[in-house]
């Protein structure tokens, strides 16, 4: 049987992959964080995405979210404007230089799990990446 938790052995992969994602991204010029706000950005249609939306998608509180926009804002890769539905909030979008590191960080990102990856046959990945599927899904049952 395997010598460590699922909570360590997770921890442990994340913060390897975190930080060598970190740095062959920064030649970009974005952090981890930034780039995961902007694949967000691209996941969703234009104009829908919230600060609450993305906090809970990034599964971490408002105050967070709201510092980390506030400077990817103010390093010209996002832009807020006042929501159509409710103009009480505002939405999140790329900017041009933001899709253009996005772009750059996301090829760097495919590379990185294609290289991590071909450690396993097909096979294997399948049931690696289903097996996780169920873990998430299982967690997610316990929330509240």
């Amino acid at each position: 049987m395997y010598s460590k938790n699922l909570p360590p052995l997770l921890r442990e992969c994340w913060n390897r992959l975190n930080c060598v994602f970190m740095e062959r991204v920064k030649e970009v010029g974005l952090t981890p964080d930034q780039f995961t706000v902007l694949r967000w950005t691209h996941s969703v249609p234009r104009n829908t995405l919230s600060q609450s939306k993305l906090s809970k998608l990034m599964s971490t509180d408002q105050n967070n979210i709201s510092a980390l926009v506030k400077r990817m804002e103010n390093l010209n890769l996002l832009d807020r404007k006042i929501s159509m539905h409710d103009k009480r909030s505002k939405t999140i979008n790329f900017t041009e230089l933001g899709n253009l590191k996005y772009t750059k960080a996301k090829y760097i990102a495919d590379n990185l799990e294609r290289e991590i990856l071909d450690e396993m046959v097909l096979s294997e990945r399948k049931i690696f990446f289903r097996t996780l599927s169920k873990l998430s899904e299982n967690i997610k049952g316990k929330l509240n």
